[in-house]
């Protein structure tokens, strides 16, 4: 579905990513993990066409994207959930998923609405309520539920679990195994990397901007190397 080919990045003079080769399958759930710095968001920055200055070829479902426009992006299905939610805080919830869904007919978003909140009853029961009056793992709900809304085929996800309490991390990655197992490929980004390999078919280890190790999620999460730098010394933990 995905295929990223001797991918280079630079912000400014500064290159963040060495060429990097990046592969995901329909229906894969594959995890990008690695210190601060590695080029993990930068590598979604990049698919998103977010991230112009930049080299190679991004290549979904055979089409190489790598000079659309972001907007032509998400028509095309990919659709992201940026690091830090970067909710519309004076909106509702409602009005906020709504514009997710701007390249969508008009026709179809009580139909979208309705699917989001069957998978997040919250939002339902908050869909009158300003984003910016949610709890933290509310509006981590809602950036998700709003990347959703344009009924994507691959959901990039950025540190989705950053600044939420632990009970809250488990939910949102519950729900984001749940998705992946409707049929939605998913690319994720995440500084824990225990629980991030915990529900990932595979997985890249980025460092420095380059692919150190590429494997399954259970040969990563039992590399003694990986669980020392990455894991914290994480070794079967509970998962979800």
């Amino acid at each position: 579905m995905l295929e990223i080919r001797g991918l280079r990045a630079w912000y400014g003079n500064v290159q963040a990513l060495h060429g990097i080769d990046i592969n995901l399958k329909k229906r894969e759930l594959v995890t990008l993990i690695g210190s601060n710095g590695a080029g993990k968001s930068t590598t979604l920055k990049s698919i998103t066409g977010l991230l112009k200055k930049r080299s190679g070829h991004i290549l979904f479902e055979g089409e190489d994207i790598s000079f659309y426009s972001p907007a032509r992006i998400l028509q095309a299905g990919i659709a992201l959930a940026p690091e830090g939610r970067w909710i519309f805080s004076d909106l509702t919830v409602e009005e906020n998923l709504r514009m997710g869904a701007f390249t969508r007919p008009r026709d179809s978003l009580e139909g979208a609405l309705e699917e989001q909140f069957e998978l997040f009853p919250i939002l339902k029961e908050r869909r009158g309520q300003k984003g910016g009056t949610l709890s933290g793992g509310e509006q981590q709900m809602l950036a998700i539920s709003r990347a959703l809304m344009a009924r994507p085929k691959l959901l990039l996800l950025d540190e989705p679990s950053l600044g939420l309490a632990p009970m809250m991390v488990r939910t949102v990655f519950s729900l984001i195994k749940n998705i992946n197992a409707a049929g939605t490929s998913v690319l994720l980004v995440e500084q824990n990397s225990a629980m991030a390999l915990s529900i990932a078919d595979r997985g890249y280890v980025l460092s420095t901007g380059r692919i150190a190790l590429a494997e399954t999620a259970a040969s990563l999460l039992s590399d003694t190397k990986v669980r020392e730098v990455y894991l914290g010394g994480y070794a079967n933990g509970d998962g979800i």
